[in-house]
């Protein structure tokens, strides 16, 4: 967190009411220092006064380099507070204030060399030579750097760069939550461990327009240059000579137009990565090649990995104008591509539980699949801790939003719900049956249907997703993940899931879509009422009961069947489909759906002590049950 000056009003109070000296490097209390006059450190490479950034009428005292053409602010006093009027009165006795070579200022008694106060432990979003980093326990600071908010405001921002001294001491960058989104490896003793080469295997060389050859150096000097200089990106060899190479082509600039490629005749690229990074980046980087071979084997060359840069300029730095919502999985943001195309990403927290693998199975089944009711997944991309997912947008978001909100829900009438139902069916049946794998979603539900511009549903969230063998009719695993009130029994309770859980929810969700109303208690509900013959009673009565009987009747009947207790009772999707568009379907007697409580039977009845993954609604949760 960034400190405060422990002497903030006697900072403030000096920089108004010194006066220049004879030494045009030291203040002293004898008059106001002028609004436009400014302290130079004694070789002229440091200027202290007031400053105003661009689109702002606030001013500020500051610190910038004296000789640069553009001004270069580097430190600043009053980032919190901007100045509106140069007038407090002077209470401070006999201080002098000193700016050093360094771009240190320091404030110190007039008959003394030793300095009460100084710029140094007080760094604002400049790390200067001769500065420290970190806590120190002696005087009570924790020094740290802390991005502007914009341009033309100073005051903190998001992101700060900060020593976590948990652990072995590391260089992170942290947000506002505290949440690390980078990290720069251990305090080793001399420094902190870091600036590695990640070697991208059979590429074809980005563009070399801004890029610098050297024909006398080999590939061992070309890593050693590269190493010496901060702005270099990446490095190769110019020519390719049998075995080996000859020649140093090294990138200053941002690197563009990387292709890789499975011909002999391209060659490596080394670029220039944080050790820290380098695991996740090895793996992200062959799990790429291994997502862009599958996704144009099945001829959908659209998955595109995008720059983290350029999802920042998409969404206007992650800005809560932007934000469409939020759910276990982390927030979810509108942005514009450069082309002008509306897009939504999705940007995973460390906290969702969807870890490198889920990621990697979001992207590979989606790049697989192709169906109107299914969301189109547009590409991806990683920033050191950071996944996120880009998907075409949907102008009317997600089913929840509007079932679930008394307002919006009026636009959901019911042609319109039966429509998002029967869209549904038939997304689970392309799952299910006609693609090319057979897919179990396991984690239907309302937040994660999407509805396009013309309200047509479209299912996403494919991170928990399973790929069934041909053969296979069900599978187990000791972890469950997915959401109580949508989850079959047999899966919550057992780990036992197939395609008939994936039915499961969608009868959950269908009743949901009838009554207007969120799943607790809904079954015992809709089962009380089928059964008494009063089952009109369900209906949403924001509908104002225009509906159509014979089509509410056989939704809520293919419900019921649906959440049968054995999945042997629940019909396929194929008949689903087939008894939703039947008008004349005879309805036969129903068993009692499931009705179980998972806070008593999940130790009584959960004999395998799964780890259990889910979320109550949105809400995500762990827990691991028989404690």
């Amino acid at each position: 967190m960034t400190r405060e000056p422990i002497f903030p009003n006697l900072v403030i109070i000096l920089f108004f009411f010194f006066s220049i000296s004879f030494a045009i490097d030291i203040l002293t209390p004898s008059h106001p220092l002028s609004y436009k006059e400014t302290l130079i450190s004694a070789n002229g490479t440091f200027a202290l006064g007031f400053f105003t950034p661009p689109n702002t009428t606030n001013s500020y005292i500051g610190i910038w380099y004296h000789n640069l053409a553009v001004q270069t602010v580097v430190w600043v006093a009053n980032r919190r507070n901007p100045i509106s009027s140069p007038s407090f009165p002077n209470s401070i006795p006999n201080p002098v204030a000193q700016l050093l070579d360094t771009g240190n200022l320091i404030i110190r008694a007039s008959n003394s060399s030793s300095h009460l106060w100084q710029s140094f432990d007080y760094p604002t979003d400049t790390l200067l030579s001769g500065m420290k980093l970190g806590p120190e326990l002696k005087i009570g600071i924790d020094r740290n750097l802390t991005a502007w908010l914009s341009n033309s405001d100073p005051s903190p921002g998001k992101y700060s760069l900060a020593i976590d001294t948990i652990g072995v001491p590391q260089l992170v960058i942290r947000d506002l939550s505290g949440s690390w989104i980078w990290r720069g490896g251990p305090w080793n003793g001399f420094g902190f461990t870091g600036d590695e080469f990640l070697v991208v295997r059979g590429t074809t060389l980005p563009d070399t327009t801004a890029a610098v050859a050297d024909m006398s150096l080999g590939l061992v000097e070309c890593k050693t240059r590269c190493l010496m200089n901060c702005s270099c990106k990446a490095y190769a060899s110019v020519y390719l000579n049998g075995g080996g190479g000859f020649g140093c082509i090294v990138w200053m600039t941002e690197i563009k137009d990387l292709r890789s490629s499975a011909d002999d005749r391209q060659q490596d690229l080394f670029v220039r990565i944080a050790s820290s990074e380098e695991e996740q980046l090895v793996s992200s980087v062959n799990w790429g090649h291994e997502i862009m071979h599958e996704a144009n084997k099945e001829g959908n060359s659209e998955i595109s990995f995008f720059k983290f840069a350029q999802v920042v300029s998409a969404t206007n730095n992650f800005s809560d104008i932007n934000k469409l919502g939020e759910g276990g999985f982390g927030p979810v943001y509108k942005g514009k591509l450069p082309e002008g195309q509306d897009v939504a990403i999705k940007r995973l927290s460390a906290r969702s539980g969807q870890g490198l693998e889920e990621f990697k199975n979001e992207i590979l089944l989606i790049a697989k699949l192709q169906h109107r009711n299914l969301v189109r997944l547009l590409g991806c991309c990683i920033h050191g801790e950071e996944k996120m997912l880009i998907y075409e947008f949907m102008p009317n978001k997600s089913l929840d939003l509007l079932l679930f909100d008394v307002e919006q829900r009026l636009k959901l009438y019911w042609t319109r719900r039966f429509q998002i139902i029967e869209g549904i069916a038939q997304g689970l049946l392309y799952l299910h049956k006609h693609s090319r794998l057979r897919i179990i979603h396991r984690d239907l539900k309302a937040s994660n249907i999407l509805l396009d511009g013309d309200m047509n549903p479209k299912i996403s969230d494919f991170g928990m997703a399973r790929i069934f063998d041909s053969n296979d009719t069900q599978a187990n695993t000791r972890r469950i993940v997915g959401t109580f009130g949508y989850m079959s029994p047999e899966y919550a309770l057992n780990g036992l899931f197939s395609v008939k859980s994936d039915v499961y929810s969608f009868g959950v969700l269908l009743l949901e879509i009838v009554s207007g109303r969120r799943n607790h208690g809904l079954l015992h509900q809709a089962w009380g009422l089928w059964k008494e013959g009063t089952w009109a009673e369900l209906v949403d009565p924001s509908l104002d009961n225009k509906f159509q009987n014979n089509e509410v009747a056989r939704c809520i009947y293919v419900a019921l069947l649906c959440v049968q207790e054995r999945p042997e009772d629940r019909p396929f999707m194929s008949d689903i489909v087939t008894m939703l568009a039947n008008e004349s379907l005879y309805f036969n007697s129903i068993k009692q759906p499931a009705f179980f409580t998972i806070d008593n039977d999940l130790d009584a009845r959960n004999p395998l002590n799964q780890h259990v993954s889910t979320s109550f609604n949105d809400l995500s949760i762990s827990i691991v049950a028989g404690r």
